[in-house]
């Protein structure tokens, strides 16, 4: 696979993290959240909105929007909050059994 593709899984996992940081909710809120924010930049790019709005000459708005839409970039989102979400799950699979588990010597 191409390294920009690892490093934008990599960028989406990063993001839901540090989101989970400062938002006390679950993985699955945070997520959808970040996915729905990477949705919003990507139309923004699609409709040139830099462009629209006459400010291609800014280099503020061209980084934080971006000029370039990419089928690509919204399927990687997409599959990094998938990623994450099967992640939780699974790590919230092992803590039960592990509870589970100990409850059961417990007795």
């Amino acid at each position: 696979m191409d390294q920009t593709i690892w490093r934008r899984f990599f960028d989406v996992y990063l993001t839901v993290l540090f989101g989970k940081i400062f938002i006390s909710t679950g993985y699955r809120r945070v997520g959808a959240g970040v996915l729905l924010f990477a949705y919003v930049t990507e139309a923004l790019q699609y409709l040139p909105v830099v462009e629209l709005l006459h400010l291609q000459y800014n280099h503020f708005p061209r980084i934080i929007i971006g000029t370039q839409f990419s089928w690509t970039d919204v399927l990687i989102y997409t599959l990094g909050i998938v990623l994450v979400w099967w992640l939780e799950y699974q790590d919230r699979r092992i803590h039960a059994r592990i509870h589970s588990s100990i409850c059961r010597q417990n007795i």
